[in-house]
């Protein structure tokens, strides 16, 4: 990399549109802050978890292929931190997540290095994460390009190409991200295997969602999780039930969403299935409970004294027919 040729931007107030700025606190906007680090000045951008803050896109005005690091602010009250950027060719944004520094550190901005790219014709916008729940801050200070060289290209395509290094395999709960982000299109479901793209993850295993029968995407054979007028445990779990009942209204089917996209990254698609998950304490025994688990206890485990275990057994031939049915609905 040639760092004799590095463009510096730490002025965020040049982002568009320019009416979505403020220089104080206010709903729907980002707040421009004036500060000096070491090594670098200029204007930071700041919003907070119930901002809603519009995203804001930022001229690069740069030509060929780049190094692309972050400039990103945390205090030790507002983390973690999640900003959300994308360049103009990419697909939806990426999640970058600032670790929280914790009680005894001081403010920090943390420069991150995203990713390599052409940049030939290309901005790049930001974002906050929109929850319809729990949300988090979000913030950037500058950005950092360093150009690269051919050799260092062709390097990066090479080494992009090379599918035998991608033994990695990934685990995703179908659940957890729905906690705190907004799904309202496929664009937002991309966001969560977008990381993977040219990395060495070459196999997903994608679960069915709260676990056993309960799950994240419209079944016939369990339940989608969540009940009208339902008690939730906490906000995120109201955020879930949100998110996968907007999916089922208008037609989202999250498994087969997925699926395409991981193979459009050249990744393996696996079902996972939590084939235990029937039951759970209270007061969460409601909202993760399994309705075919509550109406038949006669098909429980029981430990050698005799006594009920919270879990079904799979000595049943009715239990291994409903879990059989649920793996014929999703190889479906």
């Amino acid at each position: 990399m040639s760092t004799d040729h590095t463009i510096l931007l730490s002025d965020m107030a040049a982002c568009l549109p320019a009416e979505a700025l403020s220089g104080r606190w206010a709903h729907g906007h980002w707040q421009k802050v004036a500060y000096e680090a070491e090594g670098v000045a200029g204007t930071l951008l700041l919003a907070g978890p119930e901002t809603e803050a519009p995203p804001v896109t930022l001229p690069l005005g740069a030509q060929g292929w780049h190094a692309i690091h972050l400039g990103v602010f945390s205090d030790q009250w507002g983390g973690p931190d999640c900003l959300r950027v994308k360049l103009t060719g990419d697909p939806c944004f990426v999640p970058i997540v600032r670790a929280e520094p914790g009680f005894d550190s001081t403010i920090l901005i943390d420069e991150i290095f995203w990713k390599y790219a052409d940049l030939s014709g290309q901005d790049i916008t930001f974002a906050e994460l929109q929850p319809a729940g729990r949300g988090r801050q979000a913030s950037i200070a500058f950005v950092k390009l360093i150009p690269l060289s051919t050799d260092e290209v062709a390097a990066i395509q090479a080494e992009r190409g090379m599918c035998a290094n991608r033994r990695l395999i990934a685990m995703d709960d179908n659940f957890s991200f729905y906690c705190e982000r907004r799904i309202r299109g496929v664009e937002d479901l991309w966001e969560e295997l977008e990381p993977y793209r040219h990395s060495d993850v070459g196999r997903l295993f994608w679960c069915t969602g709260a676990g056993g029968d309960v799950t994240s995407y419209p079944t016939r054979v369990g339940r989608l999780v969540g009940r009208p007028g339902e008690h939730f445990p906490g906000p995120e779990y109201r955020n879930v039930v949100d998110n996968v009942h907007y999916m089922r209204d208008h037609g989202i089917d999250p498994m087969r969403v997925a699926r395409d996209y991981a193979h459009e990254l050249g990744i393996e698609f696996h079902i996972s299935v939590r084939l235990g998950a029937f039951q759970i304490y209270p007061f969460y025994e409601e909202y993760f409970g399994s309705d075919f688990d509550r109406q038949h206890p006669q098909w429980h485990c029981v430990d050698r004294d005799g006594r009920p275990i919270a879990r079904l057994s799979y000595a049943y031939p009715q239990v291994q027919a409903h879990i059989m049915a649920l793996l014929d609905e999703l190889a479906g």
